[in-house]
Parts: C-alpha cells; structure tokens; sequence
C-alpha cells in the first residue's frame, strides 16, 4: 500500500466517523504512518448510525473479495503494462 500510495499519490480519503474513527482505510493509515505522512485527506462520514457504521466497515472489505475479474482484459492490461517496463508489483501482480 504505501508504495502504491508513493508511486499514484493518494487517490482515496480515508473515512471516519463524527468522532475521528477511521470506519474505513485502516491499511492506508498504516501505509501513511510507514511513510512518515502527518496528514491524509480524510472524508467524515456524518449522520450514520453505530450499525451503519459497522456494515459500511464490512461492506467495504467484503467488495474487493466478491468482484472477478475479465481474465482476457486483465491480461491485456497486463501484457501492455510489461510492454511499457512498468512495474507490474505495483499493480498487485508479480
């Protein structure tokens, strides 16, 4: 994460509730302190509920492990990244 945030800047707030909590974003607070940064963007999520709150957490985590991937666009992707000698590990694929 942090060299993901080093390498495309950072591209998606953390969100916390009324009171600071982070609801949502732990591993890029993580990624932040790794890398020495006193401040982040940070959304406030306002007028949410305690259960709201808990199910925003869980329905954004549960996202990234209920998409596919298209396996043909990926690969292309893919093979057009290598092509240009990006650094694919940045993408998430070796």
């Amino acid at each position: 994460m942090a060299a993901s945030i080093e390498e495309f800047g950072w591209q998606q707030p953390l969100v916390v509730d009324e009171a600071g909590v982070i609801v949502v974003g732990h591993t890029r607070m993580k990624a932040a302190m790794k890398l020495g940064l006193t401040t982040v963007p940070v959304h406030v999520a306002r007028g949410l509920t305690p259960a709201q709150l808990r199910a925003y957490r869980i329905a954004d985590n549960q996202t990234a492990t209920i998409a596919t991937w298209n396996d043909g666009l990926l690969a292309g992707e893919l093979m057009r990244l290598q092509e240009a000698n990006y650094d694919l590990n940045l993408t998430g694929f070796g």
